[in-house]
């Protein structure tokens, strides 16, 4: 199960943490307060705002179309299993690489090497190198959470900004994510005859150039 699966990965960077860094758990930007809820609760608004600024500047250039409402409970799955994935994803990228290389100096080597090892991660998913795009937003993504975990000083942050963008292209508006689909509350699909840079096309909304567009915007 999903849950498994994060504890186990989970596991593996705590002993690598430790035994090889010889450094707290703690350090990995784990350390929680009331502060940090409220940091939680920001990235997940943040998230969801940024997917719906990009999806209604595609959906204006009529990219997408509104094809009915769905069954969000069938979608209510996928929710709770992107809680994990994004955990798991941001402890790995942000809380041990980033931060590791941070401690030796190299910050900008720390967001470029999370970012591409963050992009890379999503290799096998259907439709990955359809364009140039998809690797290249997801890429930038990296980026943008590398910059939150930095802003925050806590892995809670990039994680629920992870969880938020994820929320609301699945489960919420019935896109694909990194090029899985699902049903969601709102059903929205890509115009096929309208251009990939536009849509995505089988990838979704991270294949857009709009999207690019907004990463850029959010990342300055």
């Amino acid at each position: 199960s999903s849950v498994q699966i994060t504890a186990a990965w989970f596991g593996w960077v705590v002993l690598c943490r430790r035994l090889m860094d010889h450094r707290t758990v703690s350090s990995l930007g784990l350390r929680f307060s009331a502060w940090h809820g409220l940091t939680a609760v920001t990235g997940v608004l943040l998230g969801g705002i940024l997917v719906f600024t990009a999806l209604g500047l595609v959906l204006v250039a009529g990219g997408y179309h509104y094809a009915g409402t769905g069954d969000f409970a069938s979608s209510l799955p996928f929710a709770l299993l992107f809680i994990f994935a994004a955990f798991a994803e941001e402890i790995t990228c942000r809380g041990y690489l980033l931060q590791n290389l941070r401690d030796v100096g190299r910050p900008v080597a720390g967001i470029i090497i999370s970012s591409v090892i963050f992009s890379l991660f999503h290799s096998l998913n259907p439709s990955m190198w359809s364009s140039f795009f998809p690797p290249l937003n997801l890429f930038l993504t990296g980026i943008l959470f590398a910059l939150a975990y930095i802003a925050s000083g806590n892995i809670w942050f990039p994680t629920a900004l992870h969880y938020g963008w994820n929320l609301m292209e699945g489960p919420v508006l019935g896109t694909p994510v990194s090029g899985l689909n699902m049903e969601g509350w709102l059903n929205l699909q890509a115009n096929s005859e309208m251009s990939r840079l536009l849509t995505g096309g089988e990838f979704g909304l991270e294949g857009s150039l709009v999207t690019t567009a907004v990463l850029c915007a959010a990342i300055a």
